[in-house]
This record gives structure tokens, sequence and C-alpha cells, in this order.
């Protein structure tokens, strides 16, 4: 049986307090989209476990009753489970979810935010698997930065109690922050970052790192958040469990269609002060000595480098990295990947689903050598795209230009090549109406092979 984490942060009219005065309440909603990477039939269990521990397996898991919890997913098929349609035999809270397979299993969680009376939040990660992880590291925390504020979600991997601890970093080695908690087995510790407990507390206008150490297994989300924003913005991410010398980001934009800009944390996990050199796909390149546990900041919006563009980060210390994305009203946030493969997926894409929602698939050919950069959409097998990109390129794969594709469609996709890939998915809400705020979101593609 294999089991995938997935640090779904809130459900069902989640009421979330926000850290700093006289901001207004979000209400947070999720979903999460499970894909089979199997070659058989995979049955899947979705066991939901809430802040102090409880288990919950509803079954259903939709309104109409179609959808029985463990239910069957065929091979290469994906299916998307959504909070509010859960059995109403789930109290409305904040849930972790453990799913249980017995194929191979990924899965992406959406979030979104309502701030009254129209501004909306969106943002979306990547599941966790239990790999035996002690640590896991972020590379951008933030507390009143530019308005910007993080939430971590902890989850226990384990099925015992155990105590989790959270250390803050800016700029060196030193610890600046500190808290521990012991966290219920399987459910998850929502640490804002004006808790009490943060000894000493964090300075105003902080950005920094942070690590998450327990004596088991741990996986973490960082949702930023900002209202200072008139439009609203989320970023989300998911902690890094390991590191790599070797880094790779396939979407970064300095003024992109005049409005999209980006930003770059890079971690140094190592024990020794790091000298990292980005290379840009632009043949632009900049070196940085970095402290260890300490991360770097970048950021691109001068209209320095092409408008569209991806990195190669090396170190001689291993390192982690997000790159951020914001367009002033949507914002966005991806781990960078520390190594490719010949095939990615992605567990959800759309075409103008529900009217609304497109994806835009951006793949980086990492290899010494150009290369056929191919798509495969579920469903339409016969209909791949194929496109040649450089050593080092991007190509973007956009749903809405698949006129094969009906409208209203959502589901899974693979991507491949001959070359080690490494790719990001943007979901985009491109038609919000009256409602304003951030519509968009990214996370990072999976391996598939």
């Amino acid at each position: 049986m294999k089991a995938l984490k997935v640090l779904a942060l809130a459900m069902l009219m989640v009421m979330v307090a926000v850290p700093f005065a006289g901001a207004q309440t979000i209400t947070w909603n999720s979903s999460f989209t499970v894909v089979n990477l199997g070659s058989a039939d995979a049955a899947v269990t979705v066991a939901f476990y809430d802040e102090a521990g409880a288990e919950y397996i509803p079954n259903p898991l939709d309104a109409g009753g179609t959808l029985p919890n463990p239910f069957t997913l065929g091979p290469g098929g994906s299916m998307i489970i959504v909070m509010q349609f859960v059995s109403a035999s789930l109290p409305d809270g904040r849930y972790s979810v453990v799913l249980s397979a017995d194929q191979p299993i990924v899965a992406i969680a959406n979030l979104q935010g309502l701030q009254d009376p129209t501004v909306n939040y969106n943002g979306s990660y990547s599941g966790s698997e239990d790999v035996g992880q002690t640590m896991a590291y972020l590379p951008s925390v933030s507390n009143a930065f530019y308005d910007w504020y993080s939430h971590l979600s902890i989850q226990n991997l384990t099925d015992a109690a155990m105590d989790v601890t959270v250390r803050f970093y800016q700029g060196s080695v030193d610890v600046i922050g500190e808290i521990t908690k012991e966290v219920p087995a399987y459910s998850s510790w929502h640490l804002t970052m004006d808790d009490a407990g943060i000894t000493p507390a964090l300075p105003a206008d902080y950005n920094g790192s942070a690590t998450v150490e327990a004596a088991g297994p741990v996986a973490v989300i960082n949702n930023d958040y900002n209202q200072g924003m008139s439009l609203g913005a989320e970023q989300t991410y998911t902690g890094a469990v390991a590191g790599s010398n070797d880094l790779y980001c396939p979407g970064l934009y300095d003024m992109f269609l005049g409005l999209w800009y980006s930003s770059l944390n890079v971690q140094n996990i190592g024990t020794d002060e790091a000298t990292v050199t980005i290379w840009y796909s632009d043949g632009m390149s900049e070196t940085q000595t970095i402290a260890p546990s300490a991360a770097y900041l970048g950021v691109y919006m001068s209209g320095t480098h092409d408008g569209f563009f991806s990195a190669h980060i090396a170190g001689d210390q291993p390192l982690v990295a997000v790159a951020n994305a914001t367009s002033g009203a949507s914002s966005q946030t991806y781990e960078c990947a520390a190594a490719g493969a010949t095939e990615l997926r992605t567990p959800l894409a759309m075409k103008w689903f529900i009217g609304q929602y497109n994806t835009g698939i951006q793949v980086q050919n990492i290899g010494a050598t150009a290369a056929d950069v191919c798509i495969e959409y579920e469903g339409y097998t016969d209909d791949d795209e194929c496109v040649n990109v450089a050593a080092g390129g991007v190509n973007i794969f956009a749903t809405s230009y698949a006129s094969y594709l009906p409208d209203n469609w959502s589901g899974s996709a693979r991507v491949y090549s001959v070359n080690d890939l490494v790719g990001i998915v943007n979901q985009n809400n491109e038609l919000p109406g009256e409602a304003t705020g951030d519509f968009a979101l990214s996370f990072l593609m999976f391996a598939g092979n």
C-alpha cells in the first residue's frame, strides 16, 4: 500500500484568523486532485485528520453519492475531490489528509480564500510522501514583509503524537526565533508568524528562512498571503525535504507582458557557507554567498532579463529554492526542482473548466542538447503535441490553444522527451467576473518514470 500524505490546509467554511490588526478575516475552501501513475487500477482511500488527531473516513466523497470511499482510479486517471461536497459527516474545520493506494499516486491541493465581500485568494501545492524525512526546509518565510505574512501547516506523518520544532533564520546561521509543539498522529499544526510561542518574537519586515524538525517524518506547506494589496494575493509552496547542488526553475519573469515579475529565494541547507551561481537561459548569470540555513532573495522587475526565462542554480552546498511570480493582482509560487525526468505528470490540467480556468504547462529542457518535448492529455492519446526545445530552453503548452480539447475539460497530462525535463503547471481563472483578487496558482510537476 502506498500512502501520499497531503496537507489540506483548510476545508469548508474555515475561518482563518489573520496575524495583523485591522485586516479582514479570510474564509478558506479546498480541493485536491489525485492521479494514478500505475499500470493497473488503483484502490484509493481518503482519510481526514482534524487538529486534535481525530480520524474521519467519510463515504461518499461527493454530494451526489456517486464517489465511494475507497474509490477505483484507472491507470493514468485522475479524480478531483472538492471539500465542500464531501459527506456532511465531516465537520467544518481544518484537516490534514492521507491518501492510500495500491498503485503509485501523486496529488496536488488547491486552496481558495474569500475575504468579504469579493476579494479572492488562490494557491496550490504538491502532496508529500513519507520517505523518512525528519527535516523540512522553507527558503521563504515572511512576517509583515511588504504586507506578506506566512501561515505554516506542518503535518505529523507518523501514527503517534510527536514534538515538532520550527527554527527561523535571517541572513546568517543564527536562530532568530524558535517554537516547539506536540502534534497528534497524522494531524497538522497551523502556525502563524505572530504566535506568542515563537521565542524571541519575529521582527516586523521579516523575510527569511526556516527549518522544521522532528523525531519522525514531517511535511510542511507555507501559505503566504498579502492583504495589503488592494486586490489580495497568495503564494503557496511545499517545504523541501532534501537539497541539491543543482536546482532548476523553469519559469521566471521580468516584466513579462508588462505585468509579471519574479523573485527567487535560495536557501543553503548545508553546514558551511555556500558559493552559489545562478545561470539564466537568457545568457546572464550572477554569484552569491549564502550562510548555512540562510536564504538569498533575488528580485527580477527591472526589465534587465528576457521577459520569460528559466534558471539553473549551482552551489557547493546543498540548496533548496522557490520561485515566486506576481502581476500586482495575482501571485503564485513553486519549488525549484532538484532533478529532472524524461517523463513528467500533472494531476490536473484544464481548458475553460467551468467556463473559467485554463492551464499553461511550462517545461524546461535541462539536457545538454536540443530535443523534442511532447505533451499528452488524459483521454487524448492520439493528439500529442511536440515542440523542439533548445538546451536549457523553455516551452509553454497552453490548453486554450489545444483545439482538440473540448471546453469544460479537466484531467491529467503527461510530458515526455529523450532529455530530462522539469516543469510547472499554472492554473489561471481568465473570467473572474465581478470578483477581484488572486486568480492564479502554480505547482511543480511530478516525475512520472
